[in-house]
C-alpha cells in the first residue's frame, strides 16, 4: 500500500436532496431521558445535506453534515453495505447516488458539498 493509499480510507458521498420530502429522520447530541431520569435536554441536529460514508480500521462510519459543513450524525456499521441500507432507511428517496470520492481529494465533505451546490433538484 502507499502512503497514499495509507492517508485516505475508502469514502464515498451522497446528497440528501432538497427540498426535503416527508419526515426526516433526525439525530440528537446529548443522552436520551430514559438513560439519565431527567427531562429531555438533547439537542436535534441539523437536517443533513451531504452524507459520508468512510471505510475505516475500525468501521464504517456514516457521517452526516449540513449545509455548512458542520456534523449532523454519526453512525458506525460493520459493512458499507449495512452504511448504505441505513442511509436508505433514513433518507429514503431524498438519498442521491454514491458517488466515490477520488483518492487525491482530502476533504470529502468538502466534495460532497460541492456535488450538492452542483446538483439539479
Amino acid at each position: 500500500m502507499s502512503e497514499n493509499q495509507s492517508q485516505h480510507a475508502e469514502r464515498f458521498v451522497a446528497v440528501v436532496r432538497r427540498p426535503y420530502n416527508g419526515e426526516a429522520s433526525r439525530h440528537y447530541v446529548g443522552l436520551p431521558p430514559m438513560a439519565t431520569g431527567e427531562a429531555d435536554m438533547r439537542e436535534r441536529m441539523a437536517v443533513p445535506r451531504v452524507l459520508v460514508l468512510e471505510n475505516r480500521p475500525d468501521g464504517i462510519f456514516l457521517l452526516r453534515h449540513d449545509e455548512a459543513g458542520e456534523e449532523a450524525g454519526d453512525t458506525w456499521h460493520q459493512s458499507v453495505e449495512d452504511a448504505k441500507e441505513q442511509a436508505v432507511a433514513e433518507y429514503g428517496g431524498n438519498l442521491g447516488p454514491w458517488t466515490e470520492v477520488p483518492e487525491a481529494e482530502d476533504d470529502a465533505v468538502g466534495f460532497a458539498l460541492r456535488l450538492a451546490e452542483a446538483s439539479i433538484e
